[in-house]
């Protein structure tokens, strides 16, 4: 959606661009936007993110005893 919604920018809106502010104005730039946010921090386990983290986490050597501490229940 991000590659249509700039494809729309390109192709129609930005022959009427005469400056920034014309271009902040733009529908587009905000729903591009809004996709990147979404693909970063929206759907949980399948979101960009979380793929990271496990990418980086799954080469450490000791994720045993990170989950370990996690689990630990807290003092009161």
């Amino acid at each position: 959606m991000i590659i249509n919604m700039t494809v729309a920018i390109a192709a129609v809106n930005l022959k009427h661009v005469t400056g920034l502010n014309d271009f902040v104005e733009l529908d587009e730039p905000l729903y591009a936007l809004c996709y990147f946010w979404l693909m970063v921090n929206g759907p949980g386990r399948a979101s960009l993110d979380h793929l990271i983290v496990r990418a980086f986490s799954a080469s450490s050597p000791d994720r045993s005893v990170e989950a370990a501490a996690l689990a630990r229940p807290k003092e009161p």
